[in-house]
């Protein structure tokens, strides 16, 4: 990790960033294997999902055929192990606590606590642990774009064309709302860990263009981020949380981020949010510009920049509680990671270089959110961005990353080139890969500069993808991996819905 400021020139790194020989960089003998593997009954399996971890309500999966830790409180995988194939399709749509939500084949799956908790018609004996679960009549696997949830709590899904699916653990159903629950296209809807519900939604507007050549008008995008305060549907339900009470009528918004239209120059100049992502206690947002943008409270260095340091009020549309990511400015950020019940933030730039912030969950989560030597008036520590820097193991040029993915206490990032698999971090329930031991961060804010020398290096899993096979996506969860290996298809590449 460089300590200094992000740049985008980047060194070697040194010894400690990259491990200590080849023991730090490989797992040993826990190269995946099939286990008990969920297979999808078609001819030819194309894909495979690869999860280490808490196992605890066999959320990763139950079989014999792999190694696993004690049973009860402190089950684990302990190593990458193929839990799952399939052969037209394969996507990780939501990770809870206790609950793993996947597209397989064109049927979607509830895998851990949820399926003993549905109704004794459905599953009555209460022993089942995997359950598919029913789409509505008019919508296929293909329309899906994501799933969202709390951290406890499957919610729903978002559609490709911007409406919404809600989830009934009381009828094992989706149904899409009666009435317009959110309004606009819904491209993502993210819940931290106090409840809070962020949306992301888009309209499409008509630009004049009568002094322009084309008889085409112009099209332009705008984006609105909409923060609601807890919700008593979602923090009053803790298996069964759901959006009844999200209503322009019975929940006033606390923040509307609403980027300018500008009206003069067509979508591709003007600047609009992509996505959002949800930490324990806010929430990030990427601009279509490459841009960052914070919210919460500044526990934790999880703002990544000061704590006074937003957006200055005006209007209803002024952002408020939201501030830009300064440390990252003149980097064309295009994705951002983050875990609904961690601290760490990780950007992954259009030059495939990682910047990560934020403590790694090791901190006292009982800490004021304005201490006494950070107060909001004041510039703090939360400007802590720093960059990933590993050297490759071969060449010692530094590593590209094509993926990212945080947990609530660790990261895990994928090579460019080859598909390598790179994690740090916590490793208390096996999340690493690496079975249960203590990891840290390089970013833990309690670890001190020699602790963090031993226990926070960056280690690369054992070669996990054939030949013609690459990393399709990678998910975290609370204390879990879980990577989707095999062909890319048009399907992985639908993040968002169409606008």
């Amino acid at each position: 990790m460089d300590p200094r400021p992000p740049s985008r020139k980047r060194r070697r790194s040194s010894a400690c960033e990259t491990g200590k020989g080849p023991s730090e960089h490989s797992i040993g003998d826990s190269r995946p294997r099939a286990g008990d593997q969920t297979g999808s009954g078609t001819g030819s399996l194309r894909y495979r999902l690869l999860a280490c971890g808490c196992n605890v309500y066999g959320q990763l999966g139950h079989g014999r055929g792999y190694a696993q830790g004690s049973t009860g409180l402190f089950s684990t995988v302990e190593s990458p192990t193929v839990v799952m194939a399939a052969g037209a399709s394969l996507r990780v749509l939501y990770v809870g606590v206790h609950t793993v939500c996947v597209e397989r084949d064109g049927c979607l799956y509830l895998q851990g606590l949820l399926p003993t908790l549905a109704p004794a018609a459905i599953n009555p004996e209460r022993c089942r642990r995997v359950l598919p679960l029913p789409l509505p009549s008019s919508v296929r696997a293909r329309d899906v774009a994501k799933a969202f949830g709390t951290q406890w709590s499957f919610v729903g899904l978002i559609l490709c064309d911007g409406s919404i699916c809600t989830f009934s653990l009381a009828g094992w159903s989706l149904a899409r709302p009666s009435r317009t629950v959110v309004p606009g296209k819904v491209a993502d809807i993210q819940i931290n860990n106090c409840g809070e519900l962020c949306i992301l939604s888009y309209d499409q507007c008509h630009v004049d263009d009568s002094g322009g050549s084309s008889d085409q008008p112009k099209h332009s995008t705008s984006s609105v981020i909409t923060v609601y305060p807890p919700l008593p549907s979602i923090t009053d339900n803790l298996y069964d949380s759901s959006l009844q009470s999200l209503s322009p009528n019975l929940a006033a918004s606390a923040s509307i981020f609403r980027l300018p239209v500008d009206t003069s120059t067509c979508a591709s100049a003007c600047e609009y949010f992509t996505s959002i992502a949800a930490t324990a206690t806010g929430f990030v947002a990427l601009t279509n510009n490459g841009r960052v943008h914070t919210y919460g409270d500044g526990r934790y260095n999880s703002l990544g920049r000061a704590l006074n340091a937003t957006h200055s009020a005006g209007s209803a549309n002024n952002g408020a509680g939201w501030g830009l990511v300064a440390a990252l400015d003149g980097i064309v950020i295009q994705r951002i990671a983050a875990a609904r019940g961690g601290h760490i933030q990780l950007a992954l730039s259009a030059d495939r270089t990682a910047y990560i912030w934020g403590g790694d969950g090791t901190e006292n989560v009982n800490t004021s959110a304005h201490p006494p030597t950070a107060s909001p008036t004041t510039d703090s520590s939360d400007e802590d961005v720093c960059m990933v820097d590993i050297a490759s193991p071969g060449s010692g040029e530094p590593v590209d990353f094509s993926h990212a993915a945080v947990g609530e206490d660790h990261v895990v990032l994928v090579e460019a080139d080859d598909g390598g698999v790179w994690v740090s971090g916590g490793s208390d329930m096996a999340q690493t890969g690496f079975g249960q031991e203590y990891r840290c961060l390089p970013t833990a804010l309690v670890a001190d500069e020699e602790t963090r020398k031993q226990k926070a290096q960056w280690r690369r899993w054992d070669p996990i993808i054939e030949a013609e096979e690459c990393v399709v996506q990678v998910e975290c969860g609370f204390g879990c991996t879980l990577v989707v290996v095999g062909e890319v298809t048009e399907g992985y590449a639908r993040l968002v819905p169409n606008i």
